[in-house]
């Protein structure tokens, strides 16, 4: 990927905290000051905390290396997948009892944003969120349907878990449904969920395709 001069875009939760960071400087959805593609390797790993003044990343290759190497990330994944199968687990009972109504979902999306908020370092009160258009978070809100609609179809299919694989599939997905043109996966069942929410989303996103032969087909 390196040899191809490839783009990168960025980790999923620094993405997130760019967008919160778009809108409080009133400039919510920018683009510029999102910078959501990075040009190398080494940008993206310069916004993963562990490797700040630490470590020189150069290549793909190093970043991954880096990465399989570094104990914090790996107890921090581990921690996520906890935390991810434990909220599932939760949510999926609300939508089974039909809890999960417009107006108690509102509290569930604010603590979303608030949390990203949060670690980007703003002061600003819930309820200065809680009023903003959902749609200048692209990848917040690309996390809060996906969310959803999974949450909704592990009602129709009880044995249904979220399991590290296809979390790491949908931490993907997140970034790039609301910043690229295509995702190719061989996946059909991915395929639908990912049709599925583009249909919720008040922007324009990257259309699913089913391999690479079809992709230079589009190009």
């Amino acid at each position: 990927m390196d040899s191809l001069d490839a783009l990168w875009l960025r980790e999923r939760r620094a993405l997130q905290r760019r967008e919160v960071q778009a809108w409080v400087q009133g400039k919510p959805g920018d683009r510029h000051v999102i910078e959501p593609i990075c040009r190398a390797a080494s940008e993206v790993a310069s916004e993963l905390s562990s490797f700040r003044g630490t470590t020189t990343i150069v290549t793909s290759q190093d970043m991954v290396l880096a990465l399989r190497g570094d104990p914090q990330f790996s107890m921090n994944m581990a921690a996520a997948y906890r935390s991810n199968a434990e909220g599932f687990n939760r949510n999926v009972r609300h939508v089974r009892r039909g809890q999960l109504t417009p107006t108690k979902e509102q509290p569930i999306w604010l603590a979303w944003l608030q949390s990203v908020a949060t670690e980007a370092g703003s002061t600003l009160s819930p309820e200065k969120f809680g009023n903003a258009d959902r749609g200048f978070f692209p990848s917040i809100l690309a996390e809060f349907e996906l969310a959803k609609e999974n949450w909704r179809r592990a009602v129709q299919n009880p044995p249904m878990k979220l399991l590290p694989q296809r979390l790491n599939d949908v931490f993907h997905v997140i970034v790039a449904l609301p910043y690229t043109d295509y995702i190719v996966s061989d996946d059909v069942r991915f395929r639908r969920l990912i049709r599925s929410v583009r249909q919720k989303l008040p922007f324009s996103t990257a259309e699913p395709i089913g391999s690479l032969a079809e992709l230079l087909r589009r190009l």
